[in-house]
């Protein structure tokens, strides 16, 4: 394959995933506005069920269900130090451990393509 054919290839390729990228962000953009719209709807809708103590509503396709759920939280340093300190009775080797959970973990490397785009600067037209 010659030097040329190869440059061509390259280009196409990302021109192809520039419009590609451009695409995804549009998308990505009208569905964050959707989500929020949805999430805006769903606390309104669990508002008038609770209010009208509806457990469920009936669709024509399936139903709308008023569901309460426990999750747990996610762990954080603070609340893991200071459990440990609860356990071992003793901040200073609960938080030896914790630098040494730390110091321990497994990282994986990931490889992927980033792509920035130059900000234009804003500029004031004083013409106006």
């Amino acid at each position: 394959m010659s030097n040329q054919f190869l440059k061509e290839q390259l280009q196409t390729s990302v021109k192809e995933y520039l419009e590609l990228d451009d695409q995804i962000k549009m998308l990505s953009k009208a569905a964050r506005e959707r989500r929020k719209k949805k999430k805006e709807l769903s606390e309104y809708i669990l508002q008038l069920m609770k209010q009208h103590e509806l457990t469920q509503m009936n669709l024509k396709d399936g139903k709308l269900i008023y569901a309460k759920s426990n999750n747990l939280v996610p762990l954080n340093k603070k609340h893991i130090v200071s459990s440990l300190s609860s356990y071992f009775r003793d901040e200073h080797k609960a938080t030896e451990l914790f630098d040494y959970l730390m110091k321990n973990r497994n990282r994986v490397e990931k490889v992927r393509l980033k792509r920035t785009k130059n900000k234009k600067a804003k500029t004031i037209d004083l013409n106006d």
